[in-house]
C-alpha cells in the first residue's frame, strides 16, 4: 500500500495551498520546497484510443503530464509506476469494468482528483463514485460522454467536484 502521506502535499486540484515542502501556484504549477516546478501528472484509462488520445491532447494544453493506458489490466501498474495527481477512468471497458479499476487505484493510494466518465448514463458513474466515498475519498468528479473540452479542464483543474 503507497504511504498515504505521499499524496498529502499533491492535493493540489482541491484549490488548497499545502503548507510543508510543496506551494500551489495559481496558474496550476507545483514547486517544491528546492525550488523546482513539478508539473501535474495524468494517468488516462480508456479502452477507447481515440478518446484518450483526445483527453490527453487536451491535458497537455493546459498543462499536465499525460500517460495514457488503454488496456485495464495494465492500469494499476502505470498508475503505481507514473504517480499520478490526477486519474481520468472510463467506467465502461471490456473483460475489466472500471469499478474493479478504480478499487485497485484506491486500495494503492487515491491521487488527488478523479475523474470518473462514462457514456453509459449516470447509474454507474454514481455508483463509482459511492465506491471512491467509501474509501474516503471526495475528490472525485463525474464525467458524461460526449463531453466539452471546458467541462474536461473543469473536471481536470476545478475546485469543486460535482
Amino acid at each position: 500500500m503507497v504511504n498515504p502521506a505521499y499524496y498529502q502535499w499533491y492535493d493540489f486540484l482541491q484549490g488548497m495551498k499545502p503548507t510543508g515542502e510543496a506551494f500551489l501556484h495559481d496558474d496550476g504549477r507545483i514547486q517544491r520546497g528546492g525550488g523546482g516546478d513539478m508539473t501535474p501528472k495524468l494517468l488516462v484509462i480508456d479502452d477507447d484510443r481515440s478518446t484518450a488520445l483526445i483527453v490527453a491532447r487536451i491535458a497537455e494544453t493546459t498543462g499536465f503530464l499525460v500517460k495514457t493506458i488503454t488496456n485495464p489490466f495494465e492500469a494499476l501498474e502505470a498508475f503505481l509506476e507514473f504517480e499520478p495527481d490526477v486519474v481520468f477512468l472510463d467506467m465502461i471497458m471490456p473483460e475489466k469494468d472500471g469499478i474493479d479499476v478504480l478499487q485497485e487505484i484506491l486500495l494503492a493510494g487515491a491521487p488527488g482528483r478523479i475523474v470518473l466518465s462514462s457514456g453509459f448514463g449516470r447509474g454507474y458513474l454514481s455508483q463509482a463514485k459511492e465506491l471512491a466515498e467509501f474509501y474516503d475519498k471526495n475528490n472525485v468528479v463525474v464525467l458524461d460522454k460526449p463531453f466539452r473540452r471546458e467541462d474536461l479542464v473543469n473536471a481536470l483543474r476545478g475546485p469543486n467536484p460535482t
